[in-house]
């Protein structure tokens, strides 16, 4: 009996923490992004609850190959300071649209939205798990 309640307690609590584990950004995502993000970007970034940026970006490995395609997109804007950062998050689920080019534009305004009271103007952080920051000027999409 004792055995059983175990095993009926156990599982489904081991299911659990895999489920968090998969939502969560891989250590070098993080540690990566900590260098560019502060405050409530930094956390967007690294949320991974179900309707969170983390959990829609690993969701790219959870579904099949032929499914599989940018399914989140991160926008970051800094003011002239560096004092103020903007950024907005477009999930292809929510803007019913998997275009790449549509998500990026549609996180990018919403970011400039956000930040229009500091002169932010925002620029594409992240693909997925794929930080493109200052890395190209123009992202193209595969």
């Amino acid at each position: 009996m004792i055995k059983r309640l175990l095993t009926t307690l156990c599982i489904p609590a081991a299911l659990l923490l895999c489920a968090l584990a998969a939502c969560a950004a891989p250590r070098h995502v993080q540690d990566e992004a900590s260098m560019y993000l502060r405050g409530e970007c930094l956390k967007t970034f690294l949320a991974g609850g179900v309707w969170d940026y983390q959990y829609n970006a690993a969701a790219v490995v959870r579904v099949p190959r032929k499914l599989s395609g940018i399914l989140v997109v991160f926008a970051l804007g800094e003011d002239e300071t560096g004092n103020y950062q903007s950024c907005a998050v477009a999930e292809a689920r929510l803007v019913g649209t998997n275009d790449r080019d549509q998500l990026a534009a549609i996180a990018i305004a919403r970011c400039n939205e956000f930040g229009a009271r500091w002169g932010i103007n925002c620029k594409l952080f992240a693909v997925n798990n794929k930080i493109v920051w200052g890395k190209e000027e123009d992202v193209e999409f595969q």
